[in-house]
């Protein structure tokens, strides 16, 4: 029994390694894209390009681009900040916002999602 957790405990940290190793390398081709590319507009506009780039795996780099195009545009859209959004500024502005719990309302929805443990650790960081 010893044996297999051992086993089971090599096995868990090399697939550590391995996911690490793949987010690095992600990683590094992200830098490469951005550094060739001003944009992520540009980069599509210049999507043939993507393929002759000196990046491990460049054509299949282009290829998954141009497959997750659409993915890409939304994940811009929903990271991209909003500067237009009214604020109103009061004299107790910080008090206001300053992050004081987690609400009743936020611990069902905690529940229904499986993150107890989660909504726990909000309650006492």
């Amino acid at each position: 029994i010893e044996l297999d957790e051992e086993r089971r405990g090599r096995q868990r940290a090399a697939s550590s390694e391995v996911r690490a190793r793949k987010l690095i390398e992600v990683s590094k081709t992200a830098a490469a894209l951005l550094q060739q590319f001003s944009s992520l507009e540009e980069m599509y506009r210049q999507i043939d390009s993507v393929k002759d780039l000196k990046i491990r795996g460049a054509k299949s780099v282009a290829k998954k681009l141009a497959t997750g195009k659409e993915s890409a545009f939304l994940a811009k859209k929903l990271v991209t900040l909003c500067p237009n959004v009214p604020l109103v500024i009061t004299d107790n502005f910080r008090e206001d916002v300053r992050w004081q719990g987690p609400t009743p309302s936020g611990q069902s929805y905690y529940q229904e999602l499986g993150l107890n443990r989660y909504f726990e650790y909000l309650k006492n960081p």
